[in-house]
């Protein structure tokens, strides 16, 4: 697997921020990038942002946003630099396939029939998520 990105490079991280809808982004400097994993530093206010974040955009499954491929994997991935607009679009688009998964889910969930203390439990992680959303951090 080839590492995607450089030391010093402008990097976008977004992650999911609440697991029902909301995704967030935070422009990051890569300070460290190896095969297996790299450091991120936060851009703006330089605290450490973790060391085990994946070198690789395509280590998940994959979907197309604006005509170009994504990466998620449920909980966060990393592309190149882009604006805050883009950013912004881009963790709406996530929010969206995110969603869209979580809710098949559940509908598998409750087609399973295990009965009706089951069944509200999902319905109740159900009424859970929201729209998609967007925060920068």
């Amino acid at each position: 697997m080839a590492k995607e990105f450089k030391k010093g490079q402008m990097v976008i991280h977004f992650s999911n921020w609440d697991g029902k809808g909301t995704w967030c982004f935070t422009r990051a400097v890569v300070k460290s990038c190896g095969n297996v994993k790299m450091t991120l530093q936060n851009a703006e206010t330089g605290d450490m942002m973790g060391t085990n974040f994946f070198p690789d955009t395509r280590r998940t499954y994959t979907s197309k946003w604006n005509g170009e491929e994504i990466t998620q994997n449920y909980r966060y991935f990393t592309t190149t630099d882009m604006t805050d607009d883009e950013a912004h679009e881009l963790c709406i688009k996530a929010a969206e396939i995110f969603l869209a998964d979580e809710r098949r889910h559940y509908d598998n969930c409750l087609a399973q029939g295990n009965g009706a203390a089951y069944d509200a439990a999902i319905n109740r992680e159900i009424a859970k998520l929201h729209e998609p959303r967007s925060l920068k951090r």
